[in-house]
């Protein structure tokens, strides 16, 4: 088990020290590569400007590589043992939807939906590039070059697809007990059953007086049918588990936070680049339809990715708030 386990992290630091290595190798060359593109007319033509889509990529690479190496298994750790904590602390009584099922069973769906998703957009459009290239004759370096620069927006993707991920699955977590504390708090007023009859919960967890005397007694004297649980202690269990969500969203941030902060301004500036080389080669020959499939497959990688991202973040703090 052991020898498994060290040689999955070696695998992994192997692969992430290649792909700094990549980034660094087209960080620093990337004017050459873009002088051979241009021609072979470096000092004279390459400006600063011709490298920055490149070197956007690169640096958000680089950024994501290092933040994993040096942050990722702390603090995935501390989020797995925030959220099996956290399910560990869901009673009988509250642990079922209406149809008898978690809420968060569907996150293994989501993030595969969103994987497939990018994969679908990004892979084929990149690899029939790169077949274009050979096809071509384009020298061995240009192929090099966008060889390396897809493979780093491969890995920034992937980033993104595990960030979304694990913040999913907190997501359905805070709805999951945001529904439970409302299914609660229809029936209390001011620390008071609002009805006379016995209530009974949305979630099939039916809150019964704890002597059997419903004379509009205290709600801390009510417990639940199921299991017996007094109410106040299921209050307090459903901020406990609030917190421990609102742990394990914390523990993420070391680890995703300034990456994927990078990532999304890197869509950005690879969306204005390619919105920009396309209307700027339009100009001078009409675009035909293999330039207009380049970009609108382009830009609907990087919209997909953005929505999925943003969303996903703004869902899960609209349902922590």
């Amino acid at each position: 088990m052991r020898c498994g386990r060290f040689g999955r992290r070696a695998a992994v630091s192997v692969a992430l020290a290649a792909m700094a290595v990549m980034c660094v190798f087209n960080f620093v060359l990337t004017p050459y590569f873009e002088c051979i593109l241009d021609g072979d007319s470096c000092d004279e033509h390459v400006s600063f400007m011709a490298g920055v889509y490149a070197r956007s990529v690169s640096v958000t690479c680089l950024v994501a590589v290092a933040v994993a190496w040096l942050e990722h298994r702390g603090a995935v750790a501390t989020y797995l043992e925030r959220k099996e904590l956290h399910d560990a602390y869901k009673t009988p009584a509250t642990a079922d939807a209406v149809d008898g099922r978690p809420r968060y069973v569907g996150h293994a769906t989501f993030g595969a939906a969103v994987f497939y998703t990018s994969m679908a957009l990004i892979v084929p459009i990149n690899a029939f590039r790169l077949y274009r290239f050979v096809s071509d004759d384009r020298p061995v370096a240009v192929i090099v070059y966008f060889s390396l620069m897809y493979s780093q927006n491969l890995y920034a993707c992937l980033y993104e697809t595990h960030f979304v991920r694990l913040f999913y699955a907190l997501y359905t977590r805070f709805a999951d007990l945001n529904s439970e504390m409302e299914a609660i708090g229809e029936w209390i007023v001011d620390g008071r059953v609002a009805r006379e009859e016995p209530p009974t919960g949305r979630h099939g967890a039916g809150w019964i007086p704890c002597d059997g005397d419903d004379d509009g007694r205290p709600s801390h004297l009510y417990c639940s049918a199921a299991t017996g649980q007094p109410l106040v202690d299921a209050v307090e269990r459903l901020r406990f588990r609030h917190r421990l969500i609102r742990e394990a969203v914390d523990a993420l941030k070391p680890a995703f936070a300034l990456p994927i902060g990078l990532s999304l301004c890197n869509l950005c500036v690879m969306a204005l680049f390619d919105v920009y080389y396309h209307l700027k080669n339009s100009v001078d020959q009409p675009a035909g339809d293999l330039a207009t499939m380049y970009i609108f497959l382009w830009l609907g990688q990087y919209t997909f990715r953005f929505f999925v991202v943003t969303m996903t973040v703004d869902a899960t703090v609209k349902q922590a708030s």
